[in-house]
């Protein structure tokens, strides 16, 4: 099952869903939320927020919490040379190889 859960981490790290869901983390973690992926044996995943998870929720899969983005982002926004939207992408683009080991990382635990 582990091969197929990392397959399917795989498939997540290589998809649109995971630029889209770091960057939805980060502007939660604003709030105090996050958003989570979850990993099923077929190989699938999806995104969550992290309220519709809730305690009594029973995953046929793995949850993983997305991480976010790094202190770049408030420089970048910052200097006013980049809508919010670049600088996610920006910060997103160096920073995408270290977030994607750190969630091998959490699937491994």
């Amino acid at each position: 099952m582990a091969t197929q859960l990392e397959q399917a981490l795989e498939g997540f790290l290589h998809s649109g869903d995971f630029k889209e869901g770091v960057i939805s983390s980060t502007k939660a973690s604003w709030g105090g939320s996050a958003y989570s992926v979850e990993l099923f044996p077929d190989g699938s995943h999806r995104v969550l927020w992290d309220n519709q998870i809730g305690n009594k929720y029973n995953s046929d899969g793995v949850i993983l919490g997305i991480p976010t983005l790094s202190g770049d982002l408030d420089e970048c926004l910052s200097d006013g040379e980049a809508d919010e939207e670049e600088c996610f992408s920006l910060v997103f683009d160096n920073e995408e190889d270290e977030i994607a080991q750190s969630l091998r990382e959490a699937l491994e635990s």
